[in-house]
């Protein structure tokens, strides 16, 4: 005698998601705790800046001059604008975060660069620069080979 085939069998597409395939909150109350991150930087970043923040922010302060040089001056503004974009966006977070990191990012490596084209191809660590470390080394080839229009336009083109 043959056998009854069991034909209930679930299709991949259809079987519903385990406890832990579930995210544990919301999507949308996920875009709002990244928007929350984002300005919570932007005024620990800020509060650095006029010396409130301790000396965590004096460490911070020190760090983003270094790295950015006067382009950090920027940085809460762009991560403010991160904080909006998570806000409004609160459902695709998982879409629109690698696109805003790489945004903010190339604008401010760009500013950071152009900044460093005024201030010379001279780096000195004890001497702060216009455009930082970051700055120096990304504008370096660009103005010992171009020159400084070429750099100008190559940067500029990253904040555009």
């Amino acid at each position: 005698m043959a056998k009854k085939r069991n034909h209930s069998r679930k299709n991949s597409f259809t079987r519903k998601k385990k406890a832990e395939d579930r995210p544990f909150l919301p999507p949308f109350v996920q875009g709002y705790i990244f928007g929350l991150v984002f300005l919570l930087l932007a005024a620990i970043v800020l509060l650095s800046f006029f010396e409130l923040a301790g000396k965590g922010g004096q460490g911070i302060l020190e760090a983003l001059l270094f790295l950015l040089g006067r382009s950090a001056f920027v940085l809460p503004v762009f991560l403010v604008l991160a904080g909006a974009v998570f806000f409004v966006g609160g459902r695709n977070h998982q879409k629109i975060w690698k696109m805003t990191v790489l945004a903010f990012f190339s604008c401010l490596v760009g500013l950071s660069a152009v900044l460093n084209s005024f201030d010379g191809v001279s780096f000195s660590l004890k001497q702060k620069a216009l455009g930082g470390f970051v700055g120096y080394f990304l504008s370096l080839p660009f103005l010992r080979i171009f020159g400084f229009w070429v750099n100008l336009v190559v940067f500029g083109g990253l904040i555009i």
